[in-house]
């Protein structure tokens, strides 16, 4: 453990009983470290741990064998200093943007004036300082979204923890909301651990993707993303990271010609 590591796990292993009762491992001997202030994308196939993995981190479960640390402390149960983003935005939808993104703050017993200034210093970060008094149904999907960013931003937790966010969006929102975290993580440098199956998304967003393969779920490859920020999705380097990921998952051979580098 050194002073710049946020996310341990050690031989981390989940088993579920099947229908039988039998114990069939959904992960398996996951080895990972993750840096302070670094992205780190999970890709892999459905069924390979992806989200089994995010909740052993978020402490929504336990492991069946092996520990996970963050910040070097084991991970016992759910903690503010880890926030879950999910698909679907789960605001209150009878409170305002500006009370959905204060809550957290409201329930940890924040002084009104502070969290006041906390909340419009997010909203401002996340660009949507117009719409403080909205509400939910009044806003785009995408608009959602930053809304669930903005409130678990708000209480200021070392590790973002982030599990398919975008896959409820249309492709230009999602584009977008790839560009907006990546902003934000390059202002904020938050640790990020954020499962995806786009591919395009980990290239865009990560410093490493970490490939997942199946049955049982386990870590099969972790690539370092060495590319300059912001990135181009048309550029050759960028395709050259995206054709080696899709080696990793074996699926070189769905690609168009012309993508492969």
């Amino acid at each position: 453990m050194t002073a710049s590591t946020a996310i341990q796990l050690f031989g981390a292993g989940r088993s579920f009983p099947d229908r039988s009762g039998v114990p069939r491992e959904a992960l398996r001997a996951v080895d990972l470290e993750i840096r302070a202030g670094e992205l780190v994308c999970l890709v892999g196939p459905s069924g390979c741990g992806k989200t089994t993995l995010l909740n052993l981190v978020a402490g929504f479960d336990r492991p069946t064998v092996g520990r996970v640390l963050v910040g070097g402390r084991e991970v016992e149960g759910p903690d503010p200093s880890r926030i879950t983003i999910f698909q679907s935005y789960v605001l209150f939808p009878w409170r305002s943007v500006l009370a959905n993104v204060e809550y957290g703050l409201e329930v940890r017993g924040t002084p009104r004036a502070e969290r006041r200034a906390i909340v419009e210093e997010t909203l401002a970060l996340v660009g949507l300082s117009a719409f403080a008094r909205h509400h939910p149904h009044e806003l785009s999907g995408g608009m959602q979204q930053r809304v669930a960013i903005a409130r678990a931003l708000a209480v200021d937790p070392a590790c973002l923890l982030m599990d398919e966010p975008f896959g409820a969006l249309d492709a230009m929102n999602r584009i977008r909301m790839q560009e907006e975290i990546s902003r934000i993580w390059a202002e904020r440098r938050k640790t990020i651990l954020f499962v995806t199956h786009d591919v395009d998304e980990a290239v865009f967003l990560a410093d490493r993707i970490v490939v997942m393969a199946a049955s049982p779920g386990r870590v099969k490859q972790v690539l370092d993303v060495n590319l300059p920020r912001p990135r181009s999705r048309t550029s050759g380097v960028f395709l050259e990271v995206r054709t080696r990921v899709f080696r990793e998952l074996e699926l070189v051979h769905d690609l168009d010609p012309e993508f492969q580098i």
